[in-house]
């Protein structure tokens, strides 16, 4: 199923949602590595890592924006009880959302990159990439590629030498 793009009234809301939902999805994708073993956990927690990395990466720019941000604390656990609750669905099912659905972030993160001025646009590729980096996993792990960590542990490094 095709999941639409969100429509944001301007580059400030697209940022500080897609901030936040990174704050969140760190304990997300945590919160479902627990019930997983394998490949599955490893790649879990590779994209919580991934979150975090991104969070890092775009706080210069979210500060620079000034733009308020929801109480961390708070998000964390709702990307916690998201992430629980998300996991009953089993792994074939979280896999398949992030192939057919996570499509949708990577077009609201390429406009915002294009709203975005020239000062923060080298930390929000990185927003885009993180994703891309999903779909990347997701898409090797439902072809049968032994090798489907790959683009997670790609971004990491990117990340890691910024």
């Amino acid at each position: 199923m095709r999941v639409e793009p969100r429509i944001f009234p301007d580059y400030a809301a697209s940022l500080k949602v897609a901030f936040e939902e990174e704050i969140s999805g760190e304990t997300f994708f945590a919160a479902m590595a627990e019930a997983f073993d394998g490949i599955p956990a490893d790649a879990l927690n590779l994209m919580a890592q991934m979150e975090a990395e991104t969070v890092r990466l775009l706080e210069p720019v979210v500060e620079h924006a000034g733009i308020s941000i929801a109480d961390r604390t708070a998000l964390r656990a709702e990307g916690r009880s998201e992430g629980l609750e998300t996991a009953g669905q089993g792994w074939p099912e979280i896999v398949r959302a992030m192939d057919e659905e996570y499509g949708a972030y990577v077009e609201e993160f390429e406009w915002m990159f294009g709203q975005a001025p020239e000062k923060g646009r080298t930390r929000l590729q990185f927003l885009v990439d993180h994703e891309v980096a999903i779909l990347g996993f997701a898409r090797a792990w439902r072809a049968g590629d032994p090798d489907c960590l790959a683009p997670l542990h790609r971004y990491l490094a990117r990340a890691a030498a910024v």
